[in-house]
């Protein structure tokens, strides 16, 4: 239900970016339309998986096409963790561990706060799976200390009442 009501709202507002200002803008959407298909895939059924791949292909490729560096700062950050989401989405968790790794470093050099914390929560995610613990309280550390760092301080306190002993406080926020 949240990822639908989330794409709902992401539809809604293609409209309207349609005609925004700015290249930003612009990137800032496909970036959220290409979450939620990515979001999608793993949620969907055979049917329709497909349809949420060729979602996330088509977000990837117009999120490329408005980063002019696509292979740093915040812009590649955004392109890698969609790129992670599609490999674990396809199920190859070693792709998908390279990527959210490149996403985090990316956005933590560039201290761009939001997407160190949705980097660093989903690569926990993926590492706690695959029973790495001290990589995934490494990310959720870092995630932590970003949302705290972004002003996000009810964010931070769910994610810490979620992985209560997992967070790594020593893990960088930016």
């Amino acid at each position: 239900q949240l990822c639908a009501t989330a794409a709902d709202a992401v539809g809604r507002a293609a409209a309207q970016i349609r005609t925004a200002p700015g290249e930003s803008a612009v990137g800032v959407h496909y970036f959220h339309a290409a979450l939620v298909a990515a979001d999608a895939v793993a949620a969907a059924d055979t049917t329709s998986r497909r349809k949420a791949r060729r979602a996330v292909a088509r977000g990837l490729e117009r999120l490329r096409s408005v980063t002019i560096h696509p292979e740093e700062g915040v812009g590649g950050a955004r392109i890698a963790l969609i790129d992670a989401l599609a490999a674990q989405a396809s199920g190859d968790d070693g792709r998908a561990a390279l990527h959210f790794d490149k996403a985090h470093q990316l956005a933590v050099a560039a201290g761009a706060f939001a997407e160190v914390a949705l980097s660093g929560e989903r690569a926990a995610r993926l590492h706690q799976r695959l029973g790495s613990s001290g990589l995934a309280g490494y990310y959720l550390g870092s995630a932590h200390r970003a949302l705290v760092a972004w002003g996000a301080g009810a964010a931070a306190d769910a994610l810490g009442s979620r992985w209560p002993d997992d967070i790594d406080s020593s893990a960088p926020a930016e």
